[in-house]
C-alpha cells in the first residue's frame, strides 16, 4: 500500500507539473495575442491637455506653497511649462491647426511633465511628501505669525470691521488646534501632516485677502499711507536727535543725513501733489527712509565719535514678508495672473532675496542688514505689482475659444404662390477675453503695518521705524485683473421661408465663430422671381456682436400666413473625424461664463465708468469755474471803465483839469467810483450749481 502510494503520488506530480507547463504556454499565447492586438492610443483632444496644463500650473503653485518646491525647482517646472506652451504654439500656426501627431507630442511632453512634478515634489530639496520623518514645521508657525500680523494690520487701517476679524481670528485659532493635536506625539510634524495645515493656512489667507477687499471697510486702494509716513519721518528726526545728543555722530555727518532726510521730504511733496499718498508711493518713501537710517545707523558706529554696538534684528521678520510674497506668487501662477515666464522672473527675484538673507543672517541680522533686505523686498513688491496688474494672462496652450451656440430649429413656411428670396447667412466672430475673473494681489503682497517693526522687533520711537516700515498692505492693486467672460456668444437668428414648400434650414460653423443661419426660400410658381398673389417672405440673416449681445435681425416682405409646413430633410453623408472637426466640438462643449467671472466684469465695467464720469464732471466743473472767473475779471475791467468814463464826463463839464489838460479827481469823486464799483459787484450773478455740486 505504501508504494502504491508513492507510485500515485508521482502520477499527480507528474500531471500537475504537465498542466503547469500548458499553462504557462497558453498565458504565453495569450499574452502574445495581446500585444499584437494593442489599439494605438486616441488622439487627445485640445481641452484635455488644455486643462491638463492648467492643473499642472496649479500643482507647481500648491507645491510652492507647501514648501515641497524650493524656489529653483519652481522655476524649473515652470520653464518647462513654458517650453510645452511654446511647442502649443507652434503646431497651431500649421496650416490646418495641430495634426494628431503633434497632439500626440503635446500629450507626450505633458506626461513628462507631471512625472517631473511628482519627482520633485517627493525629494530631499524641499519637504519629501512620501517620507513620513519627523520635521520642525518652521515654515507654518512663520506662515501664522504673518496672517496674524495681516489681520492686525487690517484692523488698525480700517480695511477690517469688528465681525471680520472675530471671524478670522476664530479660523487661525481653529487651525491652531489642529496643529497642536497633530503634533501631540512627539512634538513634529510629517511632510504630509505640514501639508494639511499649509493647505488651511493658504484658504484663511485667501479669506483675510477677500475680507480686506469687500467694501465693508476702507478701501485699500485709496487708502491714505500718509499718517504712517509721517510717523516714521518722526521717528527718525528724533533718532538722529538722540545720537547728537550722546555724541555718537559729528556736526558734519549729522548735516548728511539731513541732506538724506531732505530728499525724503521732496518725494512726500511730490506724493503730496494730489493730496494723499498711495502705496505705490509709500513703498518709494519707505525705501528713502530705509537708506536714510542705514546711514544713520552706520555713522553712529565710525570711529568718528562715541561708537554705539550693533542692534540686531530677529529674522523671522524677514521670512514673514517673504512667505507673503511667495503666497502672491503662487496665487497669479494658481489663478493665471502671471505668464509661465514671468512666474519665473519673480521666483528667480525671490531666490535672490532669500541668497542675500543667508549671506547676511551669519553672526546675527543688524538693523542695517535688516533694512537692506526690506529695500529688495521692497523692489520686488513693485516689480511684483506690475507683473501682475498687467495685460499679460496665461490662457492655457490654445487660446480659449467661445462656445457655439446650437442651430436654430427648421422655422415654419409663410405661404405663396411665388418664390421668396434666399437670405445668406452671416458669420459673426466671437470675441474672447480670457483673463481670470478675480485675480491680483489684492492685500496679499505688502509688508502690512505690524509685518517687520512691531514694537517686539525693539525698534520703538527710538529706533525710528515707526509702525510701517515695509510698505503698507495691499500690493497687487485691485481684485479684477483680466477678467473676461465669453463675449459674442451669438446665436443665430431662424431664417424664414416662403412659398408653398418649406425651405431648409443651413447653419455653418468654424472654430472660434458663430455663424448665422440662412434660410432658403421655399419655391413657388416662379422660383426667385415675384408675381401676382402674395409675395414670400426673405430669410432672415443673423448676426452675432462681438461685445457680446445677441441679435437678429428680420425682414419681411408682403402677406405671411399661420400655415406651417413640414420640415425638410436634410441627408449629410459621414466624414471621417479629422483634428479640425474635433476642435471644432469641443468649440462646442465649452461651458459659458460663471456668475463671479460675469459679476467681476460688470464690477471692474462700473468702477472704470465711475472714474470716467469723476473725471469728466471735474474737468466740466474746472472750465465752468475759469469762465465763470473770466467773466468777472472782464465785468470788473468794464465797470471800471465806465466809472471813469464817469468820472472824466463830470470833471469835463465842471471845468476841473490840471496843466496837463487830464482831469483832476477829488476825493470825493473817488468815493463815488468806488461807491459805484461795490454796488455793482454785489449784484454779480451766484457762481454755477454744477461748480459747487462737483467740488
Amino acid at each position: 500500500m505504501i508504494q502504491n502510494v508513492s507510485s500515485s503520488a508521482a502520477s499527480v506530480a507528474a500531471l500537475n507539473s504537465a498542466n503547469a507547463k500548458s499553462a504557462a504556454a497558453a498565458n504565453q499565447k495569450t499574452n502574445t495575442n495581446q500585444q499584437t492586438t494593442v489599439t494605438k492610443k486616441a488622439v487627445p483632444s485640445i481641452s484635455e491637455l488644455n486643462a491638463q496644463a492648467f492643473l499642472q500650473r496649479q500643482q507647481i503653485g500648491a507645491a510652492l506653497y507647501d514648501r515641497s518646491f524650493t524656489l529653483n525647482e519652481g522655476s524649473r517646472a515652470l520653464t518647462r511649462q513654458d517650453a510645452i506652451q511654446a511647442y502649443a504654439e507652434q503646431i497651431q500656426m500649421k496650416d490646418g491647426g495641430p495634426t494628431a501627431k503633434d497632439l500626440r507630442i503635446l500629450q507626450r511632453k505633458l506626461d513628462r511633465a507631471a512625472a517631473q512634478i511628482d519627482r520633485l515634489s517627493n525629494n530631499a530639496a524641499g519637504i519629501n511628501l512620501s517620507s513620513v520623518a519627523g520635521i520642525d514645521g518652521r515654515d507654518i508657525d512663520i506662515v501664522q505669525e504673518n496672517l496674524t500680523a495681516r489681520i492686525n494690520a487690517g484692523i488698525k487701517d480700517g480695511s477690517l470691521t469688528d465681525e471680520e476679524a472675530k471671524v478670522l481670528v476664530a479660523q487661525q485659532d481653529e487651525i491652531a488646534g489642529i496643529e497642536a493635536k497633530l503634533r501631540e506625539t512627539d512634538g513634529k510634524l510629517t511632510a504630509g501632516e505640514m501639508k494639511q495645515v499649509m493647505d488651511q493656512l493658504r484658504k484663511a489667507a485667501d479669506a483675510i485677502n477677500q475680507a480686506r477687499n469687500n467694501g465693508s471697510g476702507v478701501n485699500l486702494g485709496t487708502y491714505d499711507y500718509a499718517n504712517s509716513v509721517n510717523d516714521r519721518q518722526a521717528a527718525l528726526e528724533k533718532q538722529l536727535d538722540q545720537a547728537i545728543k550722546v555724541g555718537s555722530i559729528t556736526a558734519e555727518e549729522a548735516d548728511a543725513v539731513r541732506a538724506q532726510f531732505d530728499a525724503v521730504n521732496k518725494l512726500e511733496e511730490q506724493a503730496l501733489a494730489n493730496g494723499n499718498i498711495n502705496w505705490r508711493e509709500s513703498v518709494g518713501l519707505s525705501t528713502a527712509m530705509n537708506n536714510a537710517e542705514i546711514m544713520l545707523y552706520d555713522l553712529q558706529r565710525n570711529d568718528a565719535g562715541v561708537k554705539l554696538a550693533d542692534s540686531y534684528v530677529d529674522v523671522k521678520y524677514v521670512d514673514q514678508r517673504q512667505s507673503q510674497q511667495l503666497e502672491s506668487v503662487t496665487r497669479g501662477i494658481d489663478k493665471g495672473t502671471v505668464t509661465n515666464e514671468e512666474g519665473v522672473t519673480l521666483l528667480t527675484d525671490l531666490q535672490s532675496i532669500q541668497n542675500l538673507e543667508d549671506k547676511l543672517v551669519s553672526g546675527g541680522l543688524t538693523r542695517a542688514e535688516y533694512l537692506q533686505l526690506q529695500n529688495e523686498m521692497n523692489d520686488f513688491s513693485l516689480l511684483n505689482a506690475d507683473l501682475q496688474g498687467n495685460k499679460d494672462r496665461y490662457t492655457g496652450l490654445f487660446p480659449v475659444a467661445a462656445p457655439a451656440s446650437a442651430p436654430a430649429p427648421a422655422p415654419a413656411a409663410s405661404s405663396g404662390s411665388t418664390g421668396g428670396s434666399t437670405a445668406p447667412a452671416s458669420s459673426g466672430s466671437t470675441v474672447v477675453d480670457s483673463g481670470v475673473a478675480a485675480s491680483g494681489n489684492g492685500a496679499a503682497n505688502g509688508n502690512g503695518a505690524a509685518n517687520g517693526n512691531g514694537a517686539a522687533n525693539g525698534n520703538g520711537a527710538a529706533n525710528g521705524n515707526g509702525a510701517a516700515n515695509g510698505n503698507g498692505a495691499a500690493n497687487g492693486n485691485g481684485a479684477a485683473n483680466g477678467n473676461g467672460a465669453a463675449n459674442g456668444n451669438g446665436a443665430a437668428a431662424s431664417g424664414g421661408s416662403s412659398g408653398s414648400t418649406s425651405g431648409a434650414t443651413g447653419t455653418t460653423s468654424g472654430s472660434g465663430t458663430t455663424s448665422g443661419a440662412g434660410s432658403t426660400s421655399g419655391s413657388g410658381s416662379t422660383a426667385g422671381t415675384s408675381s401676382s398673389g402674395s409675395t414670400g417672405s426673405s430669410g432672415n440673416a443673423g448676426s452675432t456682436a462681438s461685445s457680446g449681445s445677441n441679435t437678429a435681425s428680420s425682414a419681411s416682405s408682403g402677406t405671411v400666413t399661420n400655415e406651417a409646413a413640414a420640415p425638410t430633410t436634410v441627408k449629410v453623408e459621414a466624414k471621417p473625424e479629422s483634428v479640425a472637426a474635433q476642435e471644432q466640438a469641443e468649440v462646442k462643449a465649452e461651458t459659458a461664463p460663471t456668475i463671479p467671472q460675469i459679476n467681476a466684469e460688470l464690477s471692474d465695467t462700473k468702477n472704470i465708468f465711475g472714474d470716467l464720469m469723476t473725471k469728466m464732471m471735474r474737468d466740466r466743473t474746472n472750465d465752468v469755474r475759469d469762465s465763470h472767473k473770466n467773466f468777472l475779471d472782464k465785468a470788473d475791467e468794464r465797470r471800471h471803465e465806465a466809472a471813469e468814463k464817469s468820472a472824466k464826463h463830470d470833471d469835463q463839464s465842471h471845468g476841473k483839469s490840471d496843466a496837463f489838460g487830464l482831469s483832476v479827481r477829488d476825493a470825493d469823486r473817488e468815493a463815488k467810483v468806488a461807491s459805484y464799483a461795490s454796488v455793482a459787484k454785489s449784484v454779480e450773478a451766484p457762481a454755477p450749481v454744477i461748480a459747487k455740486k462737483v467740488a
